[in-house]
Parts: structure tokens; C-alpha cells; sequence
């Protein structure tokens, strides 16, 4: 898998915050740079600030001297917009985007300027326990990369950092990365190179070699040798990940992500290392407390759900954890049916032949491969939007909705929504005709505050050929997305009902 586009190798840096009144400016007036943190061969990593909702942020424009190239503007732009539509919490969260071309300007969470490098270089290598969890992190991360075509090319301990609420993030996807490349690949390392899955997967194993050794493998003549302190129950999948010859190295970061799992923990007896990190993820105790108990609720669903009372107890417990059904564990298969295959649901007099996500004031795609999921009768999984940064979709657009679409013009009764995300609003809408020539939806016939996990909108029987299920507010947090795992609607023929 080629990269899609050549990032040139350039000079970098990582700054001291300093004040640069001479640098770029975002274009609007919503946000502020405030100091220039760090720089990428390819983009500029700035401290900002959100002026509508004061709150610190992180933007990214393209280097001065490169912002005139039409290669660097498309490459930096495609990647922002597919790596805002990645869902991952090693990934840093992108929560705007401003501007245009040459102005454009990618707006984030704002991270700490704790980084691996600096961990590594005040508190030295890292436990096998403590370097295992946060590699598997970063892995994760860049596995969730691979899985949409996305490369990194220049993973490094410099470009993963803290977050204000103490998750590790991969902060540099898509924008040539914020470290030197320690040990280069010997594909890439001609004139013309080509980066794909695998040359990350060398740059994980680098990383891990730092982590876990100190110090990076050495690298003569073509080969890498492996230190002597490096944890001998980490050799084998670290070697994988180095390997000299790409076809024998770990495909990607899913595989040596597995790799890193499959590995035995460290011998109780071991008195590991308590370093930073241990400390900083002393939180994960009562976390870890909250997933059992969210493992067993699951477990008394497989009882439960059959009947009425038995879900009802079950979304109660849910809410009161604070539980959402994990995707990754109900992903669907990798060939994904297109929106026009939407699993019909039939109830007397009226039929659902198609739903569509709606999403017209962002980038027009809400999770469009996810709306074969509603009514396919696994109600942990369903369609669900993207995640916001507050219940108001972070202040950049008004909403974001499903379009039912029914076989014939229906005088309606009801529309029924089920979701395990309680206290949400919603706004419906009709047409008499098609999706596809309905321009203007007119006002609301109904509306919901704080929806329920099930809950039913009675109508009087307006005709509909369309429905508009438009959000309107995502409810509280700390997930700020709404998922519907099922829609019902009852109704009879509009030529009937006359």
C-alpha cells in the first residue's frame, strides 16, 4: 500500500513555547496563535486559542516556504479531512477545520508537553509492563491508520504525547511527523522512496527498542542489531518489526499490535521498574473496576434481552456505568454493503427501503457505512455519528440526522427510535417525496428532548415519501454522539388514508 502522497524529508524541530508575532495567521476570528510548539518537516504545531469557547487548542499550519506548493496544500488537506473521521483514542482528536488552500489551518485537542521522548530521557527505559501498555497504544492507533489507507511514514517517541485528560495520542498523523526517523528503513532510504504499512511497523519497532532498551538498535551495513538490554521476552516481536527485508517484517501495526498482546507478562515474582509512567496510570485501577463490571451487565444481556423488563434493566445499568456498546468488538465484516442494500424493516402498511446519513453543514458523510446496521437485529451495534467535543457538535454545525426513506407516500402514525444514548434531542421532518428530490424539508411535524432508549413520536398522519430524523443536541458527555440501533415506523397508504 503506496503512500499517497511524497512528504519530503526536511529539517525539524521541537520548540520552546516562544511568542512569534511574525508567524501565521488562522484565517476567521475564532482562534488565536499563541506560540509556535513544535515543527514537522511539513507543518507547524502551534498553541492556540478557541476565542468562542476560551479553551485552549493545538493548530497546525503548513510551513511558511511550503505553503505556495499545490502538493503539499492537497496532501495536507486530504489527509485532515480522513484523519477527522477516524475514531480512536490514541489518535489526537481533530475538532475543527478553517480556511482553505494555502490558509488552511487544522485544529486539536490540546496536549501536554510530556512526551515518550521526554519520559524516556528523564525517567530512562521503560518496565516491560509500562513499555507494553503504551507501544500497544500507540499500535492500536496506527492499526486504526492502516485500516483506512492512512500513513504515517515517521512514527516517533517525539510525536506521542499526554492529553489534557492523560490519554498517550499519536499527534503528527498526516503531517510528515515531529522527529527525526532514529533508524530509516533500508526501502526508503534511496532517491523516490515509497512508505507503506510496513515502514511504520519498522518505526514501532524502533520506538519499542528505545522504550524498552534505552537506546536505539544499531544499524550498519543494512542490518539492525538488537541491544543486549533489551527484555529478552520482547526480542521476538521486535525483531519482527525490524527486519531488514519488508516481506519478512509484521504487515502492518494490527499484526504487531497482536504481537505485543500475545506476549506473557512479566514473572510476578519481577519487581518492575515503577517509573512515570506507572504512576501516571495509577487512575486506570477503578477504570478497570467500572470495564468489569460493564463485562458482566453484557454477560446478563445475553439472559435478559429477550424480554422487556429484561432490557429495561440492562439500558438502566448501562447508563448508570456510563456504558456504550464497544464497535470494535461488532464491527462488521470488511466488505461492507452499500447504503442502497439497508436492511428493509416491514410493519404493517409501511416499509423502510432505504436510510441515509444526512450530514450538510461538515464534510456531507456521517458514518455512511454504519446505516446497514440499524434493525439488523443485533441491538449492540447500530449507526452512530461522530464524536463531537461537546453536546452542540463543538460549535461546528447545527446538527446531523438520518434519512428514512419509505416505498410509497405513507399517511404516518409513529416513528419509533431505539439507543442505548439516553437524554439526546431530535427534530423530525417529512417529505412526499424521494431523498433525492427533496430540497427543502419546511419545519418540524414533531420533536423530542431527552430522548429515551426507546422512544415513540406519535403523529397524526402527515404523508411522507421521506423522514428527516435530525440531531439536534448529542446529550451529556463524556461520549458526545448519539447511536440508533433501530427505527420503526407505522403508517398506512397515503391513497388509503383519502
Amino acid at each position: 500500500m503506496p503512500v499517497r502522497a511524497p512528504w519530503e524529508s526536511r529539517s525539524w524541530s521541537r520548540n520552546d513555547p516562544v511568542s512569534d508575532p511574525q508567524g501565521p495567521r488562522v484565517p476567521g476570528d475564532r482562534y488565536v496563535l499563541e506560540a509556535l510548539i513544535a515543527e514537522g518537516p511539513v507543518v507547524q504545531f502551534w498553541r492556540g486559542r478557541d476565542l468562542k469557547l476560551t479553551r485552549p487548542v493545538t493548530i497546525r499550519v503548513l510551513r511558511p516556504e511550503l505553503a505556495p506548493r499545490p502538493e503539499f496544500v492537497a496532501r495536507f488537506e486530504a489527509e485532515s479531512l480522513s484523519i477527522a473521521k477516524l475514531e480512536h483514542e490514541g489518535l489526537v482528536r481533530i475538532l475543527d477545520r478553517v480556511g482553505g488552500g494555502s490558509e488552511t489551518a487544522v485544529v486539536t485537542e490540546p496536549v501536554r508537553d510530556t512526551t515518550l521522548r521526554s519520559v524516556l530521557r528523564e525517567s530512562g527505559p521503560l518496565s516491560v509492563t509500562e513499555g507494553l501498555a503504551v507501544l500497544g497504544e500507540v499500535a492500536s492507533a496506527l492499526a486504526a491508520a492502516h485500516s483506512e489507507g492512512l500513513i504515517h511514514r515517521n512514527p516517533t517517541l517525539d510525536g506521542v504525547a499526554r492529553t489534557e485528560d492523560g490519554r498517550w495520542v499519536v499527534t503528527d498523523l498526516g503531517t510528515g511527523g515531529v522527529g527525526p526517523a532514529v533508524v530509516t528503513p533500508p526501502e526508503i532510504s534511496g532517491p523516490g522512496p515509497e512508505a507503506d504499512t510496513r515502514t511504520d511497523v519498522f518505526a514501532l519497532g524502533v520506538m519499542a527498542h528505545e522504550l524498552l532498551a534505552g537506546t536505539p538498535p544499531a544499524a550498519e551495513a543494512g542490518r539492525v542489531e538488537l541491544s543486549p538490554n533489551l527484555p529478552p521476552e520482547v526480542v521476538t516481536a521486535v525483531q519482527g518489526a525490524l527486519e531488514t527485508d519488508p516481506e519478512r517484517r509484521w504487515r502492518d501495526a494490527a499484526a504487531f499490535d497482536a504481537a505485543l498482546q500475545s506476549l506473557s507478562p512479566p514473572d510476578p515474582a519481577e519487581s518492575p521498574r515503577r517509573g512515570f509512567l506507572s504512576r501516571e496510570r495509577a487512575w486506570l485501577l477503578p477504570v478497570s473496576a467500572v470495564l468489569i463490571l460493564a463485562a458482566v451487565l453484557i454477560g446478563v444481556a445475553a439472559l435478559l434481552r429477550t424480554t422487556e423488563v429484561g432490557r429495561t434493566i440492562i439500558d438502566n445499568a448501562r447508563e448508570a456505568v456510563g456504558f456504550q456498546p464497544a464497535p470494535t468488538t461488532t464491527e462488521p465484516p470488511a466488505t461492507v454493503p452499500s447504503v442502497s442494500t439497508t436492511t428493509t424493516t416491514t410493519v404493517p402498511g409501511v416499509s423502510i427501503i432505504g436510510i441515509t446519513d444526512f450530514d450538510p453543514y461538515g464534510d456531507l458523510s456521517e458514518h455512511p457505512e454504519r446505516t446497514v446496521l440499524i434493525n439488523d437485529g443485533d441491538p449492540s451495534r447500530g449507526w452512530r455519528t461522530e464524536r463531537y467535543n461537546s453536546s452542540d457538535f463543538g460549535s461546528l454545525k447545527d446538527g446531523v440526522g438520518l434519512i428514512v426513506e419509505l416505498n410509497e407516500p405513507t399517511s404516518l402514525r409513529s416513528v419509533t427510535i431505539r439507543s442505548p444514548k439516553r437524554g439526546w434531542d431530535l427534530e423530525l421532518y417529512v417529505s412526499e417525496n424521494s431523498p433525492a428530490d427533496t430540497t427543502d424539508w419546511g419545519d418540524p411535524v414533531t420533536e423530542a428532548a431527552d430522548v429515551d432508549p426507546v422512544t415513540t413520536l406519535e403523529l397524526d398522519g402527515p404523508a411522507a415519501r421521506s423522514i428527516l430524523l435530525w440531531i439536534t443536541d448529542l446529550g451529556e458527555g463524556p461520549e458526545f454522539r448519539v447511536i440508533i440501533t433501530d427505527i420503526e415506523v407505522t403508517g398506512t397508504p397515503a391513497t388509503e388514508a383519502r
